[in-house]
């Protein structure tokens, strides 16, 4: 998320409304625009702050609040979803846990999405690497985010250090 946020800063005028749980606040305020708890009703917030809605949605997590994302898009507004550790993650990695966070993700409806001329799209690095064959692509893009790091205008940021063996 941090990553997503200094990318969009690198382009002007944008407004980045950012949502997470409440103990990320703190390391991320300066990174956003508008920062809200992801478990809230943000959904009323955005939209009393941006009226016609937001025109990208970028969701890393696949989950409840995929709904919440796509009410959120202006006609032509696009839904991008580049993750989805909210199926693979917690605290027991089982196939009840996988069920339940796939049910929870709202059905997407092709129809009302061409009544409401909005766009879903997804994105997967490995898929496009390994299975697709786009290396160079991937290349290019590395050499653009390699220019703004060394042109200062991003940052990564280091959470921890682990030693190998503690992995």
């Amino acid at each position: 998320g941090q990553a997503v946020a200094q990318l969009c800063s690198t382009i002007p005028n944008v407004t980045v409304f950012g949502t997470a749980s409440s103990f990320k606040h703190e390391a991320i305020k300066n990174s956003v625009t508008h920062l809200f708890d992801r478990n809230a009703d943000y959904v009323q917030e955005v939209k009393r702050i941006s009226v016609d809605g937001v025109d990208i949605v970028l969701d890393c997590l696949c989950g409840e609040n995929t709904g919440k994302g796509l009410s959120l898009l202006k006609p032509l507004g696009t839904y991008i979803l580049y993750g989805s550790s909210n199926m693979v993650t917690g605290e027991t990695k089982s196939f009840f846990s996988f069920a339940k966070s796939w049910w929870q993700v709202e059905k997407v409806n092709p129809i009302k999405l061409y009544e409401e001329n909005k766009v879903i799209a997804g994105f997967s690095l490995l898929n496009l690497l390994f299975k697709q064959n786009r290396g160079g692509l991937i290349k290019g893009v590395m050499d653009k985010l390699l220019n703004l790091y060394n042109s200062k205008k991003i940052k990564p940021v280091v959470d921890s250090l682990w030693a190998l063996e503690e992995v």
